[in-house]
């Protein structure tokens, strides 16, 4: 009867173990959440999928509207910007928790039944050997949001459906469109820099062309540089082009005189290095 106890006791005890360590290793995962912000999140609800290179990382867990005293962006510098779509997501996918000051997310259909799922990438791809961005920083405690990581609003968007699109076509949004049209340069007189921001966010192509411009921008002196080095190594072959050019149609009747006979050629590398030797010598005599 002892003994039948103990084992009782000892396969509750493991039991228990095995529910806490479980509970603990749920619990690290789910303490990496994202709070990113974008300019609209319609249709999006908790419990969606958050992807990263097709594959799910994570789901979202809640969404709300930005209030006025709370941070959403930092370009120039940190300021609030009430009333813009907030986005909790939880990365449970350990391999994805380390998102990045240069991550971005895009809303995206997921289905025509106006599903949405989050697109993430965790950093930009950057070449072998370099440095990484930094992790995203952390929402310091008494924030909105506090102990979450700040994914800024100009490093998200939303992709415009189809359907949306093609609405356009159809009275009456025909007409309509056309009334916004006409209205839409004394709408935004005052607000060209905002429209500028939201269009770069809604299409990220644009945003990644500004990137490469102003990388370009910083390096305008290498880059005359390598154009006023260029022009100095093409002179003297420019005036030497007739030679260049009888140089490059040669060696192409070079090439191909040696491939018609690549089986002699082959066959030299197998000759006996001692016949080879006499045959200098007889030349000699």
């Amino acid at each position: 009867m002892r003994r039948i106890l103990t084992t009782a006791l000892l396969v509750l005890a493991a039991g228990a173990l095995f529910v806490f360590g479980s509970g603990a290793e749920d619990d690290s995962d789910s303490g990496y959440t994202v709070r990113a912000a974008f300019d609209n999140g319609s249709f999006l609800v908790p419990g969606e999928v958050v992807r990263i290179a097709g594959a799910d990382v994570g789901v979202i867990e809640e969404t709300e509207v930005s209030r006025e005293d709370e941070i959403v962006s930092l370009e120039p510098e940190p300021h609030s910007v009430p009333g813009k779509a907030i986005v909790v997501m939880k990365i449970t996918d350990p391999a994805f928790q380390d998102f990045r000051e240069d991550a971005s997310c895009i809303i995206r259909p997921q289905s025509l039944l106006g599903e949405r799922f989050v697109d993430c990438r965790a950093t930009q791809p950057r070449a072998p050997g370099s440095e990484p961005a930094p992790e995203l920083s952390v929402i310091e405690d008494g924030e909105p949001g506090e102990g979450q990581r700040l994914l800024p609003l100009e490093a998200n968007g939303k992709a415009v459906d189809l359907d949306l699109v093609n609405n356009i076509m159809r009275r009456p949004y025909r007409e309509r469109f056309s009334i916004i049209l006409n209205e839409l340069g004394a709408g935004l007189a005052a607000r060209g820099d905002e429209l500028s921001d939201v269009i770069e966010r809604a299409n990220p192509a644009l945003r990644e062309t500004d990137e490469i411009l102003a990388t370009l921008a910083s390096q305008d002196k290498t880059l005359a540089r390598l154009a006023r080095d260029s022009n100095e190594v093409l002179a003297p072959l420019a005036g030497q082009r007739v030679s260049v050019a009888d140089f490059i149609e040669k060696s192409g009747d070079t090439a191909e005189a040696s491939a018609e006979r690549r089986a002699d050629i082959a066959s030299v590398d197998r000759v006996d290095p001692g016949h080879v030797r006499g045959a200098r010598r007889l030349q000699r005599i």
